[in-house]
């Protein structure tokens, strides 16, 4: 009797002993658990601050046919970038206004611009395009896988971005469009209406002229003409582009217009003008008055 009381007794105490033990080092309920290690999770891995800019002036100066520009952006300094300016208006693949190669520093820019094309009033936003390239011999801001992350990190954080686009993917570079968040008016420069009356009027006096020229030694040097389009442009030589850019600067000149550069110059801005179907239907008489019209080169 003694001894099964005694048996009794030591699995109370045995249980009472367990019990203690649980409450006092028991387990966590599961549900903190896997919050806590959540939180760990998300911070573990912080987001990276999306790039963003902001534009803060954009004047034009009818007199110097300039456009000066100031930007506040996050994008990391000494990343060097190209800055366009577009009307809102008009889509991005016809309406390329200006451009100027510019390396960022704290946060600001400030560059001045001479435009490719007429100004006309209206809105304007600035989109910014950085190159990133790791390749060996063709490497471009570098310093920003560092500070934005791979290409599959970069292009997953901008996937739905509005205001952001990376395009142009592979393996060692990826490129990086940016436009401002906002748009500044220009109100002091050419209404539509002007800029189509001074572009036909030196259009009408370069053909009149071209008309009157008189071919070389009776042959023509090369089939191509003022009106022909931007796709003949592409296929000649750089030394039929001279022939017939030369005379067509000859024609402004007779006709009392001062040209401030040589045919280098409009060579260079119609290589860059054309190459797209939108750009391609105009006439090199027409290209390259806007292009001298634009940029101040081309004078009254």
């Amino acid at each position: 009797m003694i001894k099964t009381r005694t048996v009794i007794l030591v699995v109370f105490i045995a249980i009472i002993f367990c019990f203690s033990i649980k409450v006092i080092f028991g387990d966590k309920p599961a549900s903190n658990t896997e919050s806590s290690t959540k939180v760990k999770d998300a911070t573990s891995e912080p987001q990276k601050e999306k790039l963003s800019a902001q534009l803060d002036t954009l004047d034009y100066n009818k007199e110097t046919n300039k456009l000066n520009l100031s930007l506040t952006t996050n994008i990391p300094a000494s990343t060097k970038a190209t800055i366009k300016v577009y009307s809102s208006k008009k889509s991005d693949e016809y309406n390329y206004t200006a451009t100027s190669s510019e390396v960022f520093k704290d946060g600001k820019l400030q560059t001045t611009i001479s435009p490719s094309q007429l100004v006309e009033n209206g809105q304007y936003y600035v989109k910014i395009l950085i190159d990133v390239s790791t390749a060996e011999y063709t490497s471009k801001n570098k310093h920003l896988i560092d500070k934005l992350g791979s290409r599959y990190e970069v292009e997953k954080q901008y996937s739905e971005d509005k205001l952001v686009k990376i395009r142009n993917i592979s393996y060692d570079k990826y490129k990086i469009d940016i436009d401002t968040k906002n748009i500044i008016s220009i109100e002091n420069s050419f209404s539509e209406q002007e800029a189509q009356q001074e572009l036909a009027k030196i259009k009408k006096e370069q053909e009149q002229q071209e008309a009157q020229q008189p071919k070389q030694n009776g042959v023509q040097t090369t089939t191509v003409d003022a009106n022909s389009k931007g796709e003949a442009w592409l296929k000649l030589s750089e030394a039929e582009k001279r022939t017939l850019t030369n005379r067509l600067i000859s024609n402004w000149k007779s006709n009392g217009y001062t040209v401030t550069v040589d045919a280098d110059w409009f060579i260079g801005a119609l290589d860059a003008f054309y190459g797209t179907p939108e750009t391609n239907v105009n006439s090199i008489a027409d290209a390259m008055t806007l292009s001298g019209v634009a940029g101040g080169v081309v004078k009254k």
